[in-house]
């Protein structure tokens, strides 16, 4: 700002009752957009910056999974094994409520047999 200056009267208001003064409040103005347009740039330097480490992380990590060794048709093979292991033990556990269930079914026809005798024998008489 100028040391000499004198403050008149002002030369025009914009919106907001800001008044200007023959070219005091034009040096603030010009002052304050300089500083805003510098912390602006360093803004804009800082997220170019920070860009650039994201995308070159991402691509080491896109590196590293691609090198890893892992290919989709071993994954396909591991899943397929995976499933057919689960399909045999569900079979084997099938097979063997199966069995449980004959064995079961055997034994409850074999007593009601015996109940059935026992009743006919207490019907007919017979000792």
């Amino acid at each position: 700002m100028r040391e000499n200056s004198q403050v008149c009267e002002p030369t025009a208001f914009l919106p907001g009752g800001i008044k200007l003064f023959k070219g005091v409040v034009m040096e603030k103005v010009t002052s304050s957009v300089e500083t805003i347009e510098g912390e602006a740039e360093k803004v804009l330097d800082e997220a170019k910056s920070r860009a650039g480490e994201i995308l070159a992380g991402a691509t080491e990590e896109s590196r590293k999974i691609l090198s890893s060794g892992f290919s989709l048709d071993e994954v396909k093979a591991d899943c397929q094994k995976i499933v057919e292991t689960a399909r045999k033990e569900s079979e084997a556990a099938t097979e063997e409520s199966r069995k449980k269930a004959k064995t079961a079914r055997q034994s409850a026809e074999k007593m009601v047999g015996g109940v059935v005798k026992k009743i006919l024998t207490k019907v007919t008489g017979e000792i």
